[in-house]
């Protein structure tokens, strides 16, 4: 599954309101999975672009659930500038643990969330307050494995 974005950015610097310094989204999947059948996230790419002034900072976050479950489990990647280039982060054996369903087959949700969404994305120039950046976040490529445990 791929998730495209034509207008996902944070940006921060010098006349640039406080409120573009964040951006976050989230995303809900049904799952359809037969009983008997183990399903579990098993990558997430996400690619876009960032460009930062000294001691500026692009983050990006997310927290991984599956419906009713209570263990949740975050992601943070964060980039320090002087820097300017495209991205891609790939996110491997992400727990959750893998969910098991009861028969009858039933159609479950899976949440990828974080404290602002999915992903989230942030420029932070507390260290640098007339330093500039701005971080993209152009697609999200998710997998998910599943498993028949018999």
């Amino acid at each position: 599954m791929s998730f495209t974005f034509s207008n996902y950015i944070a940006s921060a610097g010098p006349g640039i309101l406080i409120t573009e310094n964040r951006k976050n989204c989230a995303i809900v999947l049904g799952v359809h999975v037969p009983g008997g059948f183990t399903f579990a996230v098993a990558t997430v790419d996400y690619r876009g672009f960032y460009q930062l002034d000294p001691k500026v900072k692009a983050i990006q976050r997310a927290i991984y659930y599956f419906q009713a479950q209570i263990k949740q489990v975050p992601s943070i990647i964060i980039r320090s500038g002087f820097v300017a280039d495209i991205y891609v982060a790939t996110l491997q054996r992400l727990q959750p643990p893998p969910v098991q369903v009861p028969s009858p087959e039933r159609t479950m949700s899976t949440a990828m969330n974080s404290t602002f969404g999915l992903p989230s994305i942030r420029i932070d120039n507390s260290q640098n307050r007339q330093g500039s950046g701005v971080i993209t976040n152009d697609s999200v490529d998710g997998r998910l494995n599943t498993k028949f445990k018999y």
